[in-house]
């Protein structure tokens, strides 16, 4: 104990006194002095320190067991699959665990997706159109122009252009004597088709194409409805519109030849529009067969003023026309109902 009389003296206190003063109405107490140990920060430090190696080693002990766990539980599954083909051949055996699959990442969108218009339910509902022909064609048969003008001006100098005779697809049409006797003047020797006459069979028509294969092909051609002609005819356009108000040209060849059993035994060529086999009597001037041009052929001109009136003919069934990328289609659409 340290009096408080000592207190007034000058006396230094040692470096391990601490000096606690007590205020008091009258006295000053002084406390015991409290002692500090050298060796006290190496302690805590050392404390410390063993408790950081502490947490350490349990850090590594529990990944040690967490390890061990998942070598035992794929070296179990194994086994078992093991065991089992052993145990029991004709059992199925489970096939080991998948290895560990990498998550794929879907790519970013592209362009076209960012910019692709969303779906809704009010989308507008078309159905579509195609019209299609060939712009080679005449009109009926897989001819052009050229070719079906050919036709006509080809002859033979007996009996004159092959375009004049009747082809009934790729046989001759055979004429029938007349009804009526026009010649009863004929001497009794005259054969009977220049007294009573000839005419066409009415149960037969004339090839528009001229014959289609056989001897004869190289004069005609093959019949067909997929000229532009054909295709504007079945969508509803008139001849009158076609041929009267846009001017569209056509061609025309006057058939005049039937084959017609001969006197001698057999038949041969008759000309129908002929005196002496009736023809003015029978007021038989020949067969008329006229076709549209091919559209490769046709003036500008003319094919605006046959397709403004195909577009419009069809616009009236709700069609809305769709430029086409070639000329040899046409495509539309309309909202279905």
């Amino acid at each position: 104990m340290i009096n408080a009389k000592d207190k007034l003296d000058n006396t230094p206190l040692p470096p391990e006194t601490r000096v606690y003063r007590i205020s008091h109405p009258t006295k000053i107490i002084e406390t015991d002095t409290l002692s500090r140990s050298p060796e006290a920060p190496l302690f805590h430090s050392l404390v410390e320190l063993l408790k950081l190696m502490l947490l350490l080693l349990i850090s590594l002990l529990l990944g040690l067991i967490y390890n061990k766990d998942i070598h035992t539980t794929i070296t179990y599954q194994t086994s078992e699959a093991n065991n089992q083909s052993l145990v029991c051949p004709s059992c199925p055996v489970l096939p080991p665990p998948p290895p560990p699959t990498e998550q794929l990442v879907s790519p970013p969108p592209t362009t076209e997706q960012l910019v692709s218009p969303p779906t809704s339910n009010n989308t507008t509902d078309w159905e579509y159109k195609l019209l299609i022909w060939d712009s080679t064609y005449v009109e009926d048969c897989q001819a052009t122009t050229a070719e079906w003008n050919q036709l006509v001006s080809n002859s033979n100098q007996n009996y004159g252009s092959f375009g004049a005779y009747c082809y009934c697809g790729d046989s001759e049409c055979i004429a029938e004597l007349g009804p009526d006797e026009f010649n009863p003047d004929a001497p009794s020797w005259a054969p009977s088709n220049e007294r009573f006459g000839l005419v066409p069979s009415p149960n037969t028509t004339c090839n528009t194409c001229g014959p289609q294969s056989g001897n004869y092909a190289y004069y005609g051609s093959l019949e067909s409805d997929s000229s532009f002609v054909n295709t504007a005819l079945k969508e509803g356009l008139t001849r009158d519109e076609l041929f009267t108000e846009c001017s569209y040209p056509t061609m025309s060849r006057t058939i005049k030849y039937w084959e017609a059993s001969s006197q001698y035994g057999g038949v041969q060529w008759y000309d129908l529009t002929s005196e002496q086999y009736g023809g003015s009597h029978y007021n038989f001037t020949g067969a008329n067969i006229t076709v549209g041009n091919s559209l490769d052929s046709v003036e500008t001109e003319v094919v605006s003023c046959v397709m403004e009136k195909l577009v419009n003919r069809i616009a009236e069934g709700g069609w809305e026309f769709i430029p086409s990328p070639t000329v040899d289609t046409f495509y539309f659409r309309r909202q279905k109902v």
